[in-house]
């Protein structure tokens, strides 16, 4: 799998930490591979963009 055993890097959004439901708002890397931009690529999410943010979810696609 992409993740399953692997470490995993975050780079937690220094906009905006929480959202509105306090769920951490980062991205994931796995062996320097953007996990956010994987999953956006692969169909398996969707971008929901609501600033601030330092991210561009955008970019990933």
């Amino acid at each position: 799998g992409l993740c399953l055993g692997k470490e995993v890097d975050f780079d937690v959004d220094d906009e905006k930490r929480y959202d509105i439901y306090y769920r951490i708002l980062t991205v994931v890397y796995i062996d320097g591979i953007n996990l956010n931009a994987e999953l956006l690529n692969r169909g398996y999410a969707e971008v929901l963009y609501v600033p601030p943010s330092e991210f561009n979810p955008y970019e990933w696609l």
